[in-house]
Formats: C-alpha cells, sequence, structure tokens
C-alpha cells in the first residue's frame, strides 16, 4: 500500500523537527544559519500538510 500525501508530509515534518532538536539550542543562536533553513522548510510542510488535510475534509 502507497503511503498517503499527508503520512509523506507528516514522515518529512518529524524529520526536520527531529534535524532542528538536533542543533544548538542556546537562545542566542537561534538566527543562525543552520537553524533558518531548516525552520523555514518545516514551516513550509506544515502549511501544505494543512492544505492538503482541508482538501480531504
Amino acid at each position: 500500500m502507497e503511503p498517503t500525501r499527508l503520512t509523506v508530509l507528516e514522515q518529512e515534518m518529524e524529520r526536520l523537527r527531529w534535524e532542528l532538536y538536533q542543533t544548538d539550542t542556546d537562545p542566542r543562536h537561534l538566527s543562525e544559519a543552520t537553524l533558518l533553513p531548516i525552520s523555514k522548510q518545516l514551516d513550509a510542510l506544515i502549511v501544505e500538510y494543512y492544505k492538503e488535510k482541508k482538501k480531504q475534509m
């Protein structure tokens, strides 16, 4: 059985969350170049996830 689009998005969101957790969590470093791209990717996936979920309702 092929995973649904929502499942794929959920898995990718979890992977990116894990990446964020693994980075330095010192508040002074929250704008570091390593964190911002991951955070932006995660934000975009969350938006895409909720758009997809809305379509399925």
